[in-house]
């Protein structure tokens, strides 16, 4: 009888229809793969090691090889609330990583030296969020807004490239877009999975400028 009992009350949990909210706040955290695009930071620092060698050294590089990650681990937290079926608006942090570039130089003086750039980025965002609902589980969204960004890039070098250290930083306001989809597993919990794009985050006369493309996926929390 009792587990009789307990496979009716299953059952009716299970069969529980799931709603749309028309109003109400929700909080999400989630995780995807930042990408950086290579643009022409390579070549940018092997002609600065080149003019470093003649200015500096008195000599010309012999040979140099190089290793770049444009591809790092994000994630972010965001906050939302529901106005109606339609419109939402979101506050939330990312924090994207950031691109690393490894050069390795030696020189016709008989000298060699390395040079690690370590760009981070993360940042503040704020969007309207757009929404439309194929059915009372699945969303389909779209968003615009702003990106309040800190970036810091920082260069470590050693042997004939140790007086190359430094760093710099930047701030200031991207533009954020994103698309996604949502899917409610109860009222109050759902998945999602969205696409972002940041475009020229950083300075380009401090710490560089850089497109950041965003694929992430995130568990929801609704009120």
């Amino acid at each position: 009888m009792n587990c009789r009992i307990l496979s009716l009350l299953t059952l009716a949990v299970l069969a529980t229809p799931v709603t749309t909210h028309a109003q109400g706040g929700y909080l999400g955290v989630g995780a995807g793969w930042a990408h950086y695009p290579e643009d022409n930071d390579v070549q940018e620092a092997l002609d600065a090691v080149r003019s470093y060698a003649v200015s500096n050294l008195g000599t010309t590089v012999r040979s140099s090889s190089t290793s770049t990650d444009y591809d790092k681990l994000g994630y972010k937290i965001f906050l939302g609330y529901d106005f109606n079926e339609w419109i939402a608006l979101e506050v939330g942090y990312l924090n994207l990583n950031g691109s690393d570039l490894k050069l390795n130089s030696s020189f016709n003086n008989g000298t060699a030296g390395d040079l690690n750039f370590d760009s981070r980025v993360h940042g503040a965002s704020l969007t309207p969020v757009f929404k439309y609902h194929p059915n009372k589980q699945s969303t389909i969204f779209g968003k615009v807004g702003g990106f309040l960004y800190n970036v810091k890039t920082e260069a470590k070098s050693s042997g004939a490239l140790a007086a190359v250290s430094g760093s710099e930083k930047s701030d200031g306001v991207s533009l954020i877009t994103g698309v996604g989809g949502e899917f409610k597993i109860t009222n109050n919990l759902s998945l999602r999975a969205e696409y972002e794009f940041l475009n020229d985050v950083g300075k380009e006369n401090k710490t560089g400028q850089t497109d950041i493309h965003f694929l992430s996926g995130s568990i929801v929390i609704h009120q």
